[in-house]
């Protein structure tokens, strides 16, 4: 959905600006997911064979996540609303770098709090 279609869907702005103030929730939501995918795809000091194994766990259960959410979010707004659209594309992206994120690096300190015990 462009700026103008999420500006024209919400008529209740009362400040005049709807397009304005659409236009910058897109730009916010993309920098977010831009700065996020930036963080996810950064390259660690010593890439080795086992970070990118806990690369690609990490985006396994990311996206397991991701499907689920957005499974959850669908039913829920089928079982209570009726119709079943694909809310909330942006935050759903966002959620998924995040959970990627999140995952990658508790998974990496996991791993070092453990290498030092076995050294």
């Amino acid at each position: 959905m462009t700026w103008r279609g999420r500006a024209a869907c919400c008529p209740q702005s009362t400040s005049g600006s709807g397009a304005g103030e659409a236009l910058a929730s897109y730009a916010g939501g993309m920098a977010t997911m831009l700065g996020l995918a930036l963080a996810v795809f950064s390259r660690e000091r010593n890439e080795d064979e086992l970070t990118r194994k806990l690369r690609l766990e990490a985006a396994y259960w990311a996206g397991m996540i991701g499907v689920g959410l957005l499974v959850g979010i669908n039913t829920g707004s089928f079982l209570l609303r009726g119709d079943a659209d694909l809310y909330g594309g942006t935050g759903l992206m966002i959620a998924l770098l995040c959970f990627h994120l999140a995952k990658f690096h508790s998974a990496r300190r996991k791993l070092q709090k453990e290498e030092p015990a076995e050294a």
